[in-house]
């Protein structure tokens, strides 16, 4: 041990002690006695955080100025983006950590620059955490105010400057923020200040997932100050859902994917959260999800303040899935109340408002009043943006990995083969996304769970080619009640009704019951009774049927029944219709006339047209109808609703005359030019009397479009197709055509193309009306040849003008294929070029659609026509490419093309196999449509047997339905085939 010399200086009694030096210390100055309690710098400084536009030098320099000038005093430390180096957060992550650590911020807006993504990202958590901030608005280059600083004006809000300028800026920022921070002292140490809970200062989530949070590691997260407490489910907690998370797995891909599955990580909300989800899929009643339990269980995770609130919250919820909505509004108001009162947090407010907000809108429609709601008016007010802590982060990672499914899905090698996948990743987020809504009582959060497996799901349907998956995203489909997204959904997935079975339309029918309100729930089971009514056996068909028309018939009796209903009664009734009685939809019809419901007459009209028949109902119910007509065609407000759907007047004229007496008098007096036209021209008697007359008519009507189309830049459009009208006419086998109507009908087409500015769409029409004309009258052919070869010899090209307009998705290869098929008819040899253009055809979903019907009319127009055998095999081999297309349109004309091409003998033992193969696995319109065909002469017996026996057993009632009617109406005998 090293020797260190002492100096003895002192000696000390009684008490034996003594004092002593180093002899070798050097003599110290006072500057070196810089202890604890002789500090010059602060021990803590105040945290400046400066928001504004970050990526322009003018502002780099003000903020730069800025911080320069604050921290000259020693008790300011002020935080600028730029000056920061590399971190492993990303850049949002970076600045929005400092804002939430900082202790004031000075947010700086240029008028004329607005506020960008970023800014208002930080303004947003500024103003969600009640951050002390100081604003500034330069209005140097615009005086119009931002919306920021209009929501900043009245007494409540804080004061802020408007400078002229950037140097300004700079000038006043550092002398207030110096005054402000006096002022609070002062405030204070007189015991004035108004304190600032710390839960509105320290953010909800203060660790991403995927973050550690530093601290004991407990189901929740206290952060207490004063009388305020903020709970945040901890980490660990959200990443032990797996109980909850196997439900998810279950539901979306059924219980063999999830055979192995099993549980590891679990926790008091993982087993609630399991319990809660069968009232969310299952049809359960919320009686069967102890709640009492449930809250015993937050109470301990919770504070008392924010645990009385979601108690208040869960009661509105206990109520919304009673479907007691008015209860539901008393405790959400009641909830609002106590949120305010007890200083909760921004987020937490305007949670309440919106769910708040929703169930008034549901009010006002189950009181068929239309309103802004209250809550609507107050979230307006307070204009900003709702942030959900852990929630929006959650929502962003299920979102991104939803479309970064997609993305690689799509850019995949065609040779990479994908030997599984693991899906834990996505249901561990819906699982989360749904516990956290559970814990804080928000009613909103927990119903949009069915949109985030609604996504999901379409994700998967995308990425792969699974029943189960695309039926689970069908249900979830149905149960939100939406008409055009189930459209939508038939459009991208057509084949999931070719097969469906009576078990999995009863499961559609029945996942309606997880919609709580019950108009909602009415609603979305007529459009499911409609979709797949037609699949359930006759026990379940026979009870739903009951039911439904039962509670059709309830809210007609109802004088306050919800008004939206009637939206989607005739929808759900189309799909049906030919199952149900006539008598049945005829008393139904009549007792909406009996209640003189106008606004739903339209839909009313239109069912009529399309699915009811007098000779099928009852004399008394059918002479009833036809009275409630006439009553609506004398009720001068009333029949204004035919005028938009006038076609079953015309149908109802054709199906029963004797009853409908009198008709074509009253049309004519309230409907003249619709009597004039479609009317005379459906119901007419005397075909070769009145046809002459009418065509005329439409043959002005093209040649005056001819003319004024474009002309002077001018385009409209058309509410009728006169070329395909004209067409209809000339195909009727009673009307003889006259020689020279024929020629000023091949005149008018000829213009149409040729010289007129019309749209594809319209061209495409003239093309088929003058195949048509040749095909019927082969003799107009020679008539018109030299103008066409005189047009094919230049290389005139037609071209439609509705595609740069946007009033025609039909590309202009549909006109080139046709006029080659003109050409071919005059005799020119267009067979490469055709070959070419046919090859062409490929995701153009109108122009393909528009190509096969030329085809198809053409050949329809004389069963005499072949076409050129070259052109002929161009035409069956897209034929039957087109048969497996999505689009049901393509299909059914390709269909129509395989029957037309049966005249060819060469072509029928081909064609034979493709309808055993189309009828094992197409829907049932293609299936109906082969039923009506089968009489073809080029349809070989065994064909024939084999596609009776699959339909008279097929799993769709109308199907079974059309195959009884041929069977009868043709003396088909079938045996039994395996």
């Amino acid at each position: 041990m090293k020797d260190f010399p002492i100096r003895l200086t002192s000696i000390s009694t009684p008490v034996i002690g003594a004092s002593w030096e180093y002899i070798g210390k050097k003599e110290r100055k006072i500057s070196d006695f810089n202890t604890y309690e002789h500090r010059t710098e602060p021990r803590q400084k105040i945290k400046v955080f400066i928001s504004s536009i970050c990526n322009q030098e003018k502002y780099i320099n003000a903020r730069a100025s800025v911080k320069q000038q604050l921290q000259m005093n020693p008790l300011i430390y002020v935080y600028l983006f730029e000056d920061e180096g590399a971190s492993t957060m990303t850049a949002e992550e970076s600045y929005i950590n400092e804002l939430l650590t900082s202790d004031v911020c000075i947010i700086f807006i240029d008028n004329e620059d607005g506020i960008p993504s970023g800014v208002q990202k930080e303004i947003q958590a500024v103003q969600e955490k009640r951050k002390p901030a100081l604003y500034y608005f330069c209005d140097e280059r615009s005086q119009t105010e931002t919306d920021l600083q209009q929501s900043l004006n009245g007494a409540d809000g804080p004061r802020y400057k408007v400078v002229h300028s950037f140097d300004e800026f700079v000038k006043y920022t550092v002398g207030d923020i110096l005054n402000d921070i006096s002022d609070r002292y002062k405030k204070t140490l007189s015991g004035t200040e108004l304190s600032i809970p710390i839960s509105d200062v320290i953010p909800a989530a203060i660790n991403p997932p995927g973050q550690e949070t530093g601290v004991e590691k407990t189901d929740v997260i206290n952060i207490v100050t004063s009388d305020v407490q903020y709970t945040i489910i901890a980490k660990n907690t959200l990443q032990s859902l797996d109980k909850t998370q196997l439900y998810f797995l279950r539901f979306i891909f059924g219980e063999s994917y999830c055979k192995n599955e099993t549980i590891n990580k679990t926790c008091e909300l993982d087993d609630w959260g399991e319990s809660f989800l069968p009232i969310l899929f299952e049809g359960k009643t919320i009686k069967a999800f102890n709640t009492e339990l449930f809250m015993g269980s937050l109470q301990a995770m919770q504070s008392s303040s924010f645990h009385d609130l979601v108690k208040i919250r869960w009661k509105a919820i206990q109520a919304y899935f009673a479907s007691d909505e008015h209860k539901c509004v008393e405790c959400l108001e009641e909830a609002l109340e106590r949120a305010k009162s007890t200083d909760q947090p921004l987020w937490v407010i305007k949670d309440i408002l919106i769910d708040l907000r929703n169930i008034q809108w549901r009010l006002c429609f189950i009181d068929n009043v239309f309103k802004e709601p209250s809550a609507q008016k107050e979230l307006d007010e307070r204009g900003e943006t709702i942030y959900y802590p852990v929630l929006d982060r959650i929502d962003a990672s299920l979102q991104e990995k939803c479309l970064d499914s997609l993305y690689k899905e799509s850019g995949k090698s065609p040779y990479t083969v994908t030997l599984g996948s693991d899906f834990s990743q996505y249901c561990e987020l819906l699982a989360q996304s749904l516990v956290i809504p559970m814990y804080n009582g928000s009613l909103t959060q927990l119903l949009i769970v069915y949109k985030r497996i609604r996504e999901f799901l379409f994700t998967l349907c995308c990425n792969y080619d699974n029943r189960i998956l695309r039926l689970n995203l069908f249900k979830l489909i149905i149960r939100d009640g939406k008409d055009s997204d189930i459209k939508k959904f038939h459009n991208a997935y057509p084949e999931l009704l070719q097969c469906l079975t009576s078990a999995e339309a009863s499961d559609i029918v029945g996942f309606c019951m997880n919609q709580p309100i019950t108009h909602e729930r009415f609603s979305c089971q007529l459009l499911a009774f409609g979709e797949v009514g037609c699949y359930l056996d006759e026990e379940n068909y026979n009870t739903t049927e009951k039911y439904i028309v039962d509670g059709i018939y309830h809210w007609l009796d109802d004088n306050k029944g919800v008004m939206t209903i009637g939206q989607n009664i005739f929808k759900g009734l189309s799909g049906v219709a030919y199952r149900m009685s006539q008598d049945a939809l005829a008393e139904l019809c009549i007792k909406f006339m009996d209640r003189h419901y106008v606004r739903f007459y339209m839909d009313m009209f239109k069912f009529m047209s399309n699915y009811m028949n007098l000779q099928r109902m009852s004399a008394e119910n059918a002479q009833s109808l036809v009275d409630h007509i006439f009553a609506i065609l004398e009720n001068e407000q009333e029949r204004k609703q035919i005028e938009c759907a006038p076609h079953f007047l015309y149908m109802f004229r054709k199906q029963n005359r004797e009853l409908t007496e009198g008709m074509d008098e009253k049309v004519a007096e309230c409907f003249p030019t619709f009597y004039k036209n479609a009317y005379r021209l459906e119901t007419t008697e005397t075909v070769q009397e009145d046809y002459p007359e009418i065509v005329n008519i439409y043959i002005s009507s093209i040649d005056e479009g001819n003319v004024k189309q474009g002309a002077g830049g001018t385009f409209y459009g058309r509410l009728t197709r006169e070329h395909a009208t004209v067409r209809a006419m000339l195909m009727e086998n009673e009307f003889d055509c006259s020689e020279k109507q024929r020629n000023d009908i091949a005149i008018a087409a000829i213009n149409t193309l040729f010289y007129s500015k019309e749209g594809a769409l319209t061209k495409v029409d003239a093309i088929s009306l003058l195949t048509s004309i040749f095909a019927k009258y082969p003799a107009e052919i020679d008539k018109q040849r030299a103008v066409l070869e005189g047009f094919y010899e230049a290389g005139t090209e037609v071209h439609g003008n509705g595609s740069f307009l946007m009033i025609s998705n039909i590309d202009d290869l549909a006109l080139r294929i046709g006029m080659q098929l003109v050409y071919s008819i005059i005799g020119k040899n267009v067979y490469l070029e055709l070959i070419e253009n046919m090859a062409a055809l490929q995701d153009n979903t109108a122009t393909t659609i528009s190509v096969a019907r030329l085809f198809v009319q053409y050949l329809e127009a004389s069963d005499a026509i072949l076409l050129p055998e070259p052109i002929e095999m161009i035409v069956l081999q897209k034929a039957l490419q087109w048969i497996h297309s999505k689009n049901l349109d393509i299909r059914w004309y390709s269909v129509r093309l395989l029957f037309l091409m049966l005249r060819r003998d060469k072509n029928h033992e081909l064609i034979n196999a493709q309808i055993r193969k189309i009828v094992d696995t197409d829907c049932v319109n293609i299936k109906n449509l082969i039923l009506r065909q089968i009489i073809n002469n080029g349809i070989e017996n065994a064909t024939r047997e084999y596609v009776l026996v699959k339909c008279k057993d097929d799993a769709n009632y109308l199907v079974r339905m059309v195959c009884q009617e041929e069977i009868e109406k043709n003396g088909y005998s079938i045996g039994i085939r395996g």
